[in-house]
């Protein structure tokens, strides 16, 4: 009787230990240039740092500064922890979108680049995204049908109602 009792919790520790969260797996860290041990728990762990860094630093505008400079990973492992857990990919898209605010008010408010932002912007925001893909069809399709037209109007004659140019110049 002792034996099947020890063998039933062998059974339940070992179904323990190879629940998502203890099941382990490896990835590089690129600042200690060694494989790190990861599961569940690491992955939440990364997920809840990265919001919160991107929440909390008001200069945080580019996605990648803390899963690169912070973390040490590669965006290779982000994208695979990605596809294994739901948090880490939430983590992504929500980080994504305070990225597309700050980086949206910073143009507006001259604080930064608005050529540079209106290049990069649509990785941050899927609606910017879309304007470019609209963009870009309207410009295929100009060029599709010929290019852009110009059309030179005949001059009309003078009126009373609308000054001469000289005196809209001298005034």
């Amino acid at each position: 009787m002792k034996a099947i009792r020890q063998n039933n919790t062998n059974r339940k520790e070992k179904a323990k230990m190879t629940s998502p969260k203890h099941q382990w797996e490896d990835y590089y860290c690129n600042i200690s240039f060694k494989m790190k041990p990861a599961n569940e728990t690491t992955r939440e762990n990364f997920a809840l740092k990265w919001v919160e860094t991107a929440r909390n630093d008001p200069k945080y505008i580019n996605i990648w500064e803390y899963p690169v400079m912070g973390a040490g990973m590669f965006q290779s492992t982000v994208h695979d922890w990605e596809k294994k857990d739901q948090n880490v990919a939430n983590a992504h898209k929500y980080v994504r979108c305070v990225c597309a605010i700050r980086r949206d008010k910073g143009a507006a408010s001259k604080e930064l680049d608005g050529s540079w932002i209106a290049k990069t912007m649509p990785i941050y925001c899927d609606d910017y995204k879309a304007l470019e893909e609209w963009r870009a069809h309207l410009s295929e399709k100009i060029a599709s049908a010929g290019g852009l037209k110009v059309v030179e109007l005949e001059k009309f004659a003078d009126s009373d109602l609308v000054p001469k140019k000289e005196k809209r110049d001298s005034k």
